[in-house]
């Protein structure tokens, strides 16, 4: 798996290679750093915006509605000999200044002369006395002007080559521009401070999302087809990496047997998480290690990702209406990031994505105005969250979605799958909610229902809603989290390995080094934590058998150092554990959301120096741990339901041999 490991650095590296800053040497303790690529002073610093004004304020010559001006200003100096300046249009109504403004980086194009027409959603703005201000965030080819850019192998050379610095990429680049054009609007004397709404799809709605991270100044952020939280194919989970991996592997043995074209070019299922797979090859060939790689991930999760910041951006105020799509290769992990942030305010338009208008039931998706309205001048913002829960009965599953007290939409639709893969999977892009999957909600007041008919021998269907009030003649939209209901058909935990080649149903997604010896399993590192997971995420209650030994340690005096036995595993982050440390003391551990936390520990007479059986036992919220047929904990616990199992060490080498998983428990 090390391969799967490196190969999502690709998804990442297609997306963002792009813009690079100077050389590293060069960088000054007073600007932005390998570990702080967004230094603040330095984007809100308008000494350094050497504005140039192209077109001085004038009414506009499209209708005459508005006065506009264009500068062009200076960003900053990233590649030696390049100095990177953007447009930057600022627009007023016709008469007084105006506090804050709605930006976006998708309205400019060349070099961004001539008078601009105003759409629906900013004009909103500009009939409140909120100004508007675009610039031009493109992907590098589209800047002819900056001609001494590097090619786009220079700069996927010179982040992978010398450091893996994130400043080396468009993620930094966007984001740039965005500040600056910010701290231009600002330095103007028609624009007063307000608030500041930024917005846009794509690359223009990845880039409000990671500049609200940084920037007080933005109050409120509208993204499309953008993606907000890390989820797990987007840490490298081994257990979300292998089942992508065989998602791809088998969609492309079925477009070898004549999979029919779908509703794009079959490049687009080549994108999300495949994305340009030829980069591997690089990272491989430079020498890059999965842990150098990893830590380049981890370094840079809290510049760009909401999820790792959603706390603090709540407590600063800053509110946000995401659009997704659930079809999107940008945006390719919408239920993933359902679990992640289930308060995060989201309209998924049904089969929605780049180049996709989505479900024709779906409603309309242009909510700008109403957004607008509604962050500046205090409107109606139409519907809270609601809450969605679903329950089996019979051949049918009923689905509940209630409103906060007062919210009562005006009409509700529910559009269901069966069977979806995985985030970021080929088969995630190419299959799409059928068009005769949908229906009408029943209710009235804040609770609205529908009951599927499910079809037989379906293991999974995934679920999203859409509910829609009107609000001075504008649709606003929203949807219930995006939900995976597992419907217990062939679900059953059913998994014997004796690393003698028999296991084909459930192969191990690994971390690190792994390989089978003498019919067994076996992982020698012990400079770091490797794992390897193997099962359904399905599984509920089973049995959990494994003989296990710890081979040796990075310190024998150290209790930790040992090797361990996951269950319940939903990701790296969401598990529970058995250890037996190697003073022979056994610990149940928990890990949620990446917090791990002791449940229960107790004292043994074992040693994880000498070949022990493991039990584990789950059902419910019980949890039963033996070795060697002697039961020696019987705890409780809520927070992992189901899970895949797995194999854990800690600095510490390890052979496992004869697992199993049966179902029902204590079987």
């Amino acid at each position: 798996m090390r391969d799967q490991a490196l190969k999502n650095v690709v998804i990442w590296l297609a997306f963002i290679l792009l813009v690079a800053p100077g050389a590293r040497a060069q960088a000054q303790l007073s600007g932005p750093t390998l570990d702080e690529p967004f230094h603040m002073p330095t984007l809100t610093d308008t000494s350094t915006l050497d504005v140039v004004v192209v077109e001085p304020w004038h009414v506009d010559t499209i209708n005459g509605t508005t006065r506009q001006k264009l500068i062009n200003i200076h960003v900053d100096d990233w590649w030696p000999g390049v100095e990177i300046r953007v447009p930057v249009r600022l627009v007023v109504p016709l008469q007084g200044t105006v506090a804050g403004f709605v930006i976006t980086g998708s309205a400019l194009e060349g070099t961004g002369e001539g008078d601009k027409n105003i759409s629906a959603g900013p004009q909103v703005a500009l009939d409140g006395g909120v100004g508007v201000v675009m610039t031009k965030i493109k992907s590098l080819g589209s800047y002819p002007e900056l001609s001494s850019l590097p090619t786009r192998t220079a700069l996927r050379n010179r982040f992978l080559q010398e450091d893996l610095d994130w400043r080396y990429t468009e993620f930094y680049f966007w984001g740039a521009i965005m500040m600056r054009a910010i701290t231009a609007a600002f330095d103007d004397d028609l624009f007063l401070p307000g608030p500041v709404i930024a917005h846009g799809g794509s690359k223009n709605g990845i880039t409000p999302l990671i500049s609200s991270i940084h920037d007080a100044r933005i109050t409120a952020v509208r993204s499309n087809v953008a993606f907000t939280a890390r989820t797990p194919i987007r840490t490298n989970d081994p257990l979300a990496l292998a089942e992508v991996a065989a998602a791809d592997s088998d969609y492309d043995a079925a477009v070898a047997a004549g999979l029919p074209q779908g509703d794009q070019p079959w490049s687009y299922y080549d994108k999300g998480y495949r994305s340009n797979a030829g980069l591997l090859d690089v990272a491989l060939a430079l020498g890059w290690s999965e842990a150098e790689i990893q830590a380049s991930f981890d370094r840079v999760a809290d510049d760009i990702y909401v999820s790792e910041n959603w706390d603090q951006l709540a407590a600063r105020g800053v509110d946000y209406f995401s659009l997704p799509g659930s079809h999107d290769w940008v945006a390719y992990d919408v239920p993933g990031t359902a679990t992640i942030l289930p308060n995060l305010r989201t309209y998924i338009v049904p089969n929605g994505g780049h180049d996709r208008p989505g479900h024709p039931e779906a409603p309309d998706d242009g909510v700008d105005a109403a957004f607008f309205a509604e962050q500046l001048f205090g409107a109606d913002g139409g519907l809270e969250i609601p809450d969605i829960s679903t329950m089996r009965n019979g051949a049918n599953l009923n689905v509940t979605v209630t409103f906060p007290e007062g919210g009562v939409p005006e009409d509700s639709r529910i559009f269901w799958m069966y069977e979806r893969e995985p985030d970021g999977s080929s088969w995630y892009l190419y299959d799409l909610f059928p068009e005769d999957n949908w229906a009408i909600m029943s209710g009235t007041g804040s609770t609205w229902t529908a009951s599927i008919p499910l079809e037989p021998g379906r293991t999974s269907i995934d679920l999203i809603t859409t509910h829609t009030v009107t609000v001075d003649g504008k649709v606003i939209p929203i949807s219930a989290p995006y939900t995976r209901v597992a419907l217990g058909n062939e679900t059953l935990a059913n998994m014997v390995d004796s690393f003698d080649g028999g296991n084909t149903a459930y192969p191990w997604a690994e971390n690190g080094t792994w390989y089978i010896s003498g019919e067994t399993y076996n992982q020698d590192n012990i400079t770091g934590y490797k794992q390897a997971y193997a099962g359904n995420p399905a599984w509920t209650d089973y049995t959990y058998k494994a003989d296990m030994i710890t081979v040796s340690n990075a310190d024998p005096t150290a209790g930790s150092y040992a090797n361990s036995l996951a269950f319940r595993v939903s990701d790296n982050k969401n598990l529970y554990f058995a250890r037996l440390k190697t003073d022979g003391e056994l610990e149940l551990r928990k890990r949620v959301g990446g917090t791990t936390t002791l449940i229960v520990s107790v004292p043994t007479g074992y040693s994880p120096f000498i070949w022990q059986n493991y039990k584990i036992v789950v059902a419910g919220e019980s949890i039963q741990v033996s070795i060697n047929d002697e039961l020696l904990i019987d705890a409780s616990d809520s927070d992992h339901a189901s899970g895949a199992i797995g194999i854990r060490t800690s600095r510490s080498s390890t052979s496992v041999d004869n697992v199993s998983v049966t179902q029902p428990p204590g079987c």
